[in-house]
């Protein structure tokens, strides 16, 4: 019997909650100007994502659990994608920076800044960086209320497929096999065989009866 804790049902549902999530993250980014990962990293991720949202699944989902979950994925894909955008020295750089700054070298800083900022970091207007953080809550928010929603009907459909038909529409449940006719022509016959109920008096006794 199927169950959305297990199986393909369980699949499903994994596969929507770590695609919903992926999806919000890449939309983010790209909206607030970021530079778009490379299609290796985002297998990379889709697999990693797929991997906690088939944990997660193991269990029923409330909307609470659901709402965490994009939240998480949302704040660990931004950084995974800001740090795909930028470039590959950038971090080596980092480490170095309080040395080369102190010596008259912050040039390389400089730079990886600023490809960070193209990448996504930067915003054009200070207006703008609330706007998509509140864009992107709003997103969320709906997209968690849509799984849960669609959670609360899966497991709900997988109860009424477990419970017999006339359970699940509200029909008391029919009689055994066995209890259904109690009557025997053998019983029957030797009830009124000793003057049972109906029964009535042998002919020669009415007529002493009237003589």
């Amino acid at each position: 019997m199927l169950s959305p804790a297990s199986g393909f049902l369980r699949g499903l549902r994994a596969a929507c909650l770590g695609v919903v999530g992926l999806l919000l993250a890449l939309v983010a980014h790209l909206a607030a100007g970021g530079v778009p990962p490379q299609p290796v990293v985002l297998l990379l991720l889709a697999g990693l994502l797929g991997v906690a949202a088939a944990w997660l699944t193991r269990v029923r989902l409330s909307p609470t659990r659901i709402g965490m979950s994009l939240a998480g994925m949302q704040v660990v894909l931004h950084e995974v994608f800001m740090l795909s955008g930028a470039p590959a020295g950038c971090l080596m750089t980092g480490v170095s920076t309080p040395a080369a700054a102190y010596m008259g070298h912050g040039q390389p800083m400089l730079g990886c800044a600023v490809s960070m900022a193209h990448a996504g970091m930067g915003q054009p207007s200070v207006l703008a960086a609330p706007a998509m953080v509140v864009a992107h809550v709003g997103a969320t928010t709906v997209m968690a209320a849509l799984l849960a929603y669609g959670e609360a009907v899966l497991w709900f459909l997988a109860e009424c497929a477990r419970r017999p038909r006339w359970i699940a529409l509200g029909y008391p449940e029919p009689p055994a096999a066995g209890g259904v006719c109690s009557w025997s022509p053998r019983s029957t016959g030797s009830r009124f065989a000793r003057g049972g109920v109906g029964q009535r008096a042998p002919p020669t006794l009415v007529l002493f009866a009237i003589v």
